[in-house]
């Protein structure tokens, strides 16, 4: 099983690109908290990510360095070739749903003006529920 579940900040804006085919992909990577790793001293991880089609877009067009971001996919191991001759390896978070938590502007400021991203990853089936339905 390859699933992953992370709550962090851009570490920097997101860099969109198209492919020769004209898909949309966005590269950016988030810090998240770790527990403190001295008493009153801060650590962090980093991961890398990517997302494709709508989500490059709207990712690219709505979040920056700073904003806020839950983040649901799946890992993949990776390697490119240096100049050198050198085999690079690296691990990337896959999105395959997000949310934005909180956006920050230009300024550093949060802002929080959501826009919809209900149709991002295609319709999802609905079903309506009435509480008294529920077991709980």
């Amino acid at each position: 099983m390859n699933i992953v579940i992370k709550i962090g900040r851009l570490t920097s804006d997101p860099e969109l690109r198209y492919t020769n085919s004209g898909k949309a992909v966005v590269n950016f990577n988030i810090a998240t908290r770790k527990k403190f790793k001295q008493e009153g001293q801060k650590d962090a991880d980093f991961f890398k990510c990517i997302a494709w089609n709508k989500a490059a877009d709207f990712i690219a067009n709505n979040i920056k360095k700073g904003g806020r971001i839950a983040i649901a996919g799946r890992t993949e191991n990776n390697n490119y070739e240096n100049q050198q001759g050198q085999i690079i390896r690296y691990d990337e978070i896959v999105i395959e749903d997000f949310e934005i938590i909180d956006f920050a502007n230009s300024k550093g400021n949060q802002s929080s003006d959501f826009p919809d991203t209900s149709n991002i990853f295609g319709s999802h089936n609905q079903i309506d529920v009435k509480d008294e339905d529920l077991p709980f």
